[in-house]
């Protein structure tokens, strides 16, 4: 039978290398416990897996009742230096892959190595896809270590680093788009004012969640959207605006105050994505920060179940 476009022989490698400001026995620790019991999709979907940390034991997914799914066994183990895996890990495909996680500690600062290489009878790309994956679940060794362990100044817990990183999109919103002035505009309150009258009315609604938007405009002001997100094609009331927020990799921070310390929050969170090695994603027409206001919001107090999205490269 002759190869297709979808039916070929390719190959993969993702080769990362990270420092995470924790001892080396406590980054080897975490990486066994979040591809185990914690692990996760990259939309925060738990996907608990079983790993046994020696030669020869598996990693799979137990679903009971003599059910599951085996993606791999340990090829080596050298704790806390050596975690090699091989196997055809989640590809339902003729295909099979080495994973290395290599680690060395100097100055309380450890070296973490990754590699995925994989060779196999695949349909299409999955490049992408895969180191997605590999990116989310490494973000979350560092940050699972940096925030229950240590931070990147010793002896202290990491406060300022984020609840998660996700990627999501693209999301259909709609709501009122107004023109501000940088640096805390008093008409934002109001603007959020007028839209309240359409929160929960918003014809295809998706959620209970409402949305402020912010992108940096040409004029060197700041373009400002109050927001709800709809299904995609909906027909929205006289007066608002429909916009479109593309699919991006957004790390997302808590914030616990009132309302109108959001900048003070916003000022940490870029200083702990700088600190971390993170860059801003600012693309044309996309914006650089979503404010993500929860059911558990109060609008009259102004506080509770605040989220901030920063979109990263």
């Amino acid at each position: 039978m002759p190869f297709t476009e979808q039916q070929t022989i390719q190959t993969l490698e993702i080769v990362r290398e990270e420092e995470i400001a924790a001892p080396i026995d406590v980054v080897f620790e975490t990486i066994l416990e979040e591809m185990g019991p914690y692990n996760q999709t990259p939309d925060g979907t738990a996907l608990p897996m079983k790993l046994e940390p020696w030669p020869g034991g598996r990693w799979f997914r137990d679903l009971g009742n003599n059910t599951g799914h085996w993606w791999g066994s340990v090829q080596a183990i050298r704790p806390p230096s050596l975690l090699e895996i091989c196997g055809p890990l989640f590809m339902s495909y003729p295909a099979t892959s080495n994973v290395q996680y290599r680690l060395s500690e100097e100055n309380g600062v450890t070296r973490l190595k990754f590699a995925h290489r994989a060779i196999g009878w695949t349909p299409g790309d999955i490049t992408h896809g895969v180191q997605l994956g590999w990116s989310n679940l490494i973000e979350r060794i560092r940050l699972r270590t940096l925030r229950g362990n240590v931070s990147a100044t010793p002896g202290r817990v990491d406060e300022d680093a984020p609840l998660r990183i996700e990627e999501r999109g693209p999301i259909a919103v709609a709501g009122l788009k107004g023109h501000f002035l940088t640096g805390g505009d008093p008409a934002i309150p109001v603007q959020w004012t007028r839209f309240a009258t359409f929160f929960g009315k918003m014809p295809r609604q998706v959620g209970k969640e409402a949305y402020g938007i912010a992108w940096n405009e040409a004029t060197g002001g700041l373009g400002y959207m109050s927001a709800v997100e709809v299904r995609e094609g909906s027909t929205i009331p006289e007066g608002l605006i429909l916009e479109r927020i593309p699919r991006d990799v957004y790390v997302m921070f808590a914030h616990a105050g009132h309302v109108s310390e959001i900048p003070k929050t916003m000022h940490r969170a870029f200083e702990w994505l700088a600190r971390n090695g993170h860059q801003v994603q600012q693309s044309e027409g996309a914006p650089w920060l979503i404010e993500r206001y929860g059911e558990g919001f109060n609008p009259h107090t102004g506080k509770g179940d605040i989220e901030l999205w920063i979109p990263v490269k």
